[in-house]
Parts: C-alpha cells; sequence; structure tokens
C-alpha cells in the first residue's frame, strides 16, 4: 500500500471512491465541506495498492486548525491516514470527524479525546404549523440577500467552529453545489430586514433536511427559531414533494433538542468529533498505543505494516 497526498489531478478518482463507499456504506463517506473543499483546494491523503484507492483523509484548513475525515472499510487504512495527517500538522490543534462513530478507537488510540456529539434526528412529513409571532414573514433567497446571510449568519453562529465567520465566497461555493436551490433558502424578515434563516437540501432519493437555521442572537424567546424550521418542513413537503425530513443538532445543544423533540424529531444515528491539540499534547512512552497498533488488532498482525512506500 501507497500513501501520499491527494493532488488535483486526483480528485476524479477520490471523488468517485467516496461516492461508492457511500453507498457500501449507507451514509455519506465524508461530510459536505470536505467535498466543497476538494473541488476547491484539495488537501489531504490517500491510499492506494495496485487496483486503486483504498482510503482517503480528506483536509480541511490545513494552514492552521484543521479538521478531517477517514473514509475508508479497513481500519488499518484508517489509522495509516490518521498518522499521517497528524504528522503533517504537527504544530496546530487538529479535529476529526467520525461519521455514525466510524473508525472511532482508531481515534483514540491516536490521542484523540471526544469533543462534540451530534445527533442526526428525523421525522415524516408534512408536519404542524407553527404561526410566525409578530411581524416574521417568509420568502426565498434573492441574489441581493448574500450580505445580509452572511451577516445574520455569523452573528448567529459566532464562535462555532464550521459554521461561524463565513465569508460571501464561503456561501458562493455551497451554492455550486448540485442541491442548490434558492427557494430552499427560507429567509425570515422583520420591516424587510433578514433577521433569520432556515436553509433546506433535498438528498437523492429525496430526504428533506433542514440545513442550516440560524436566528439574530436578540430575538431568543421569540419563537422564530421555531417558526422558521416549521417554514422550512412546509417548504420541503409542499414546494419538493419530501416525505421525511432529517436535521442535526449538537449534544451540547439542550435547547436545541427539546425543540426538535417538540417538533416531532426522533434521533436516527450520531456523529462525534474528536479533537487533539497537538503543541500542547503530552504523552508518557508506554501511555497509549499507537493507532496501527489498534487496527492490528482489528485485523490480525499481517495487516498491520501500512507504511509509506
Amino acid at each position: 500500500m501507497r500513501r501520499r497526498p491527494i493532488e488535483p489531478a486526483d480528485v476524479p478518482a477520490v471523488e468517485s471512491f467516496l461516492a461508492e463507499l457511500g453507498e457500501r456504506l449507507g451514509g455519506e463517506a465524508v461530510g459536505e465541506r470536505k467535498w466543497i473543499e476538494l473541488d476547491h483546494r484539495p488537501t489531504g491523503v490517500l491510499a492506494e495498492d495496485d487496483d486503486g484507492l483504498v482510503g482517503v483523509a480528506p483536509v480541511v484548513g490545513s494552514g492552521g486548525p484543521c479538521t478531517f475525515e477517514v473514509a475508508t472499510e479497513d481500519p488499518a487504512v484508517a489509522a495509516a491516514l490518521v498518522d499521517d495527517v497528524l504528522a503533517a500538522h504537527e504544530d496546530c490543534v487538529v479535529r476529526a470527524w467520525s461519521l455514525r462513530g466510524r473508525h472511532r478507537e482508531v481515534f483514540e488510540a491516536a490521542g484523540f479525546t471526544l469533543d462534540r456529539v451530534l445527533h442526526c434526528l428525523r421525522r415524516p412529513l408534512p408536519a404542524e404549523a407553527w404561526p410566525p409571532e409578530g411581524d416574521l414573514t417568509f420568502r426565498g433567497f434573492e441574489p441581493g440577500d448574500v450580505d445580509a446571510w452572511v451577516a445574520v449568519n455569523n452573528r448567529a453562529f459566532a464562535g462555532h467552529p464550521e459554521q461561524g465567520d463565513l465569508t460571501a465566497e464561503d456561501f458562493w461555493e455551497r451554492t455550486e453545489l448540485p442541491w442548490w436551490d434558492p427557494a430552499g433558502l427560507r429567509l425570515g424578515l422583520v420591516d424587510d430586514e433578514v433577521v433569520g434563516f432556515c436553509w433546506t437540501k433535498v438528498h437523492p432519493g429525496g430526504l428533506g433536511e433542514i440545513y442550516v437555521i440560524g436566528v439574530v442572537p436578540e430575538a431568543a424567546g421569540r419563537g422564530w427559531g421555531t417558526a422558521l424550521v416549521a417554514e422550512g418542513l412546509r417548504h420541503l413537503h409542499e414546494g419538493r414533494g419530501c416525505q421525511e425530513a432529517q436535521l442535526y443538532v449538537d449534544g451540547a445543544n439542550p435547547a436545541g433538542l427539546a425543540l426538535y423533540e417538540k417538533l416531532g424529531f426522533e434521533e436516527e444515528h450520531t456523529d462525534l468529533a474528536f479533537v487533539v491539540d497537538q503543541p500542547n499534547r503530552r504523552l508518557q512512552p508506554g501511555q497509549r498505543s499507537s493507532s496501527s497498533d489498534v487496527a492490528a488488532r482489528h485485523h490480525g498482525q499481517g495487516r498491520s505494516s501500512v507504511g509509506s512506500s
């Protein structure tokens, strides 16, 4: 097996590998942000043998604190890719997403600690209507709304590691994705000023999603968040014909969990985020097994020789 950095010329093969792997796993092989980065700033590590790709670890934010995911069915390959990413980012905080908890033991053995739990919730459609309070009205996104959307988003997600501090360029990159639909970005307005939004998404096969929802901080307690979710669900069902919807909520957000349970959502699966602060990590020899050792226990010693060649 050979491992090397992902190059721009590798992107078509990497995307094909990820699509096929996702079909076998019954869910996304990596998160959407990694797909965006592959199209615009391909970074990370891949593993291949004589038959082609066997694993990929796309990285976001390689110039500082970075985030990556490991896409492979083989824990030995996952361990090798994790080691390579850590070696390439020795001077920064590294976050790793484990979709549906995949390769959790590999991340823990490599020195990562659990940082976030993200719950995926689902419910059937249609949903009950929740009329907005006050003068809140809804409409779809128009091109001139981008600056207002960025401002509301960054206020709503201030300090968030993925959704906070976005730019107009980040927004337009997301609109290049095949599912983008301006009408699906439902804006909440008061006196023609954008005060919140519910961005919806439709997956292949017709599953709807509340992709991102945000309201300005001073709207807390006014019921606008609930009304925006209900508007998003209404659009997914009436505008796009979806019969089921999903959304993601952070485990550290009990108010959000309570809101979505009130709206009829139930848990479908859980994603995990692990983090390691490499400059401040202090491990004594023998304190923790290496990630490759864990992979060997999974697959036998014959599968543990995954060094670069």
